[in-house]
C-alpha cells in the first residue's frame, strides 16, 4: 500500500489533538506486511533485523503478517519517506507493505 503525504498529515494532525503521547518525540512504530510465501516474508523479516527492527511473524486467514517495530522519531516527511521505503522494500520480497501503528515507546527505567 502506497501511503500518500496528505493521509500522514491528517494522521499527525488527528494525533497531536488526540494521542497521549508527545508526536515530536521517540515513539514505538510498528510497520506490517503480508504475504503467502513465507520463505521470502523470513527473509524479509532477517533484512528489516540487520536495520534494528524487532519482528514477528503471525499467521490469519491463510496469510502471513510480519510486523516490524522499532522506536523511531518521525515528522511528515520522515514518515512519509519511510513508507516509501518499506513499500519498495516489501515489493523486492513479494510482501504486501499494509502500514503502521504508533504508540508510546517503552520506559527505558
Amino acid at each position: 500500500m502506497i501511503i500518500e503525504k496528505e493521509t500522514v498529515e491528517e494522521m499527525f494532525d488527528h494525533m497531536r489533538k488526540n494521542a497521549p503521547w508527545d508526536m515530536d518525540g521517540n515513539l514505538l512504530w510498528e510497520y506490517h506486511f503480508y504475504s503467502d510465501n513465507l520463505p521470502k516474508l523470513k527473509q524479509l523479516a532477517a533484512q528489516l533485523a540487520t536495520d534494528g527492527y524487532r519482528t514477528s511473524i503471525t499467521k490469519d486467514d491463510g496469510a502471513h503478517w510480519l510486523d516490524a517495530e522499532k522506536v523511531e522519531t518521525h515528522s511528515v516527511d520522515s514518515l512519509t519517506l519511510r513508507n516509501d521505503q518499506l513499500h519498495k522494500l516489501g515489493e523486492e520480497f513479494g510482501a504486501e507493505y499494509d502500514g503502521m501503528d504508533v504508540g508510546a515507546a517503552p520506559s527505558t527505567n
